[in-house]
């Protein structure tokens, strides 16, 4: 079973969606993918796969998914759940004109995934080696030796860390996200110097629009401060919640 976080286990049963979400920008590592924060969303906050891909794909069969790109997703819906502006976004996804030439499997590196970390970079087939540990990445599970889509899937989510053939760890043991450790100096610089050597696979602009779902206005849809809970105006209902 997915941990959440302990505010879920105090008092008023759950965190209602008026109270908004666990997630903001100190949450996010340079060039850190889109399919990695959703990983960490759905955890903190103790979501279902299939409600999170619903509310970010209205349109779409949530146990079949959708490729986690620019074009697919509901940005606007994105930006608010997590409480992150366009350009926390902007290395999240890769260009749609570079998207088709990208990795359609998973790539990872087993030392970033301890820590909960996947980079959009692992996906650029220029880039073979991860930028910090210099470790080639892999693409097949360590188990079963069988590769992983790179997709968004509530199957992908619900399985975060793990092979979603055999359910087993993609590295020795799934990382926790409350004891998560925040990348120093040295890491961060790594990953964007990385992600600037290949700027070209990555949006120059972020789309910008306004949130399908019901908002409360200028209030609800400012990012919350670091460390706070975001004002999400896209609601899960309880049964959804793991």
């Amino acid at each position: 079973m997915a941990q959440a976080f302990p505010i879920l286990t105090l008092g008023a049963a759950s965190l209602a969606p008026q109270f908004g979400y666990l997630f903001g920008p100190r949450e996010v590592a340079p060039a850190e993918s889109v399919l990695s924060l959703l990983w960490r969303f759905a955890r903190l906050n103790g979501l279902a796969g299939h409600a999170v891909v619903s509310a970010l794909a209205p349109y779409t069969d949530p146990y079949e998914g959708v490729a986690p790109r620019i074009g697919a997703l509901d940005l606007a819906a994105l930006a608010v759940a997590l409480a992150l502006r366009p350009k926390h976004l902007r290395l999240a996804f890769l260009d749609e004109d570079a998207a088709p030439r990208s990795v359609p499997v998973l790539r990872a590196c087993p030392c970033c995934l301890r820590r909960g970390y996947h980079s959009t970079l692992f996906q650029i087939p220029t880039v073979r080696r991860c930028p910090l540990h210099r470790q080639a990445l892999e693409t097949r599970c360590g188990h079963c030796h069988r590769e992983q889509p790179y997709w968004l899937s509530a199957r992908s989510l619900d399985l975060a860390y793990r092979c979603i053939h055999c359910e087993r760890p993609w590295a020795e043991w799934s990382p926790s996200v409350l004891a998560r450790r925040p990348f120093n100096a040295l890491a961060r610089v790594a990953f964007s110097r990385r992600a600037y050597e290949q700027w070209a696979w990555f949006p120059r602009r972020m789309p910008r629009g306004k949130p399908r779902s019901r908002c409360a206005g200028a209030r609800c849809c400012a990012p919350s401060a670091p460390g706070r809970a975001s004002s999400a105006s896209m609601s899960f209902p309880e049964q959804y919640r793991i």
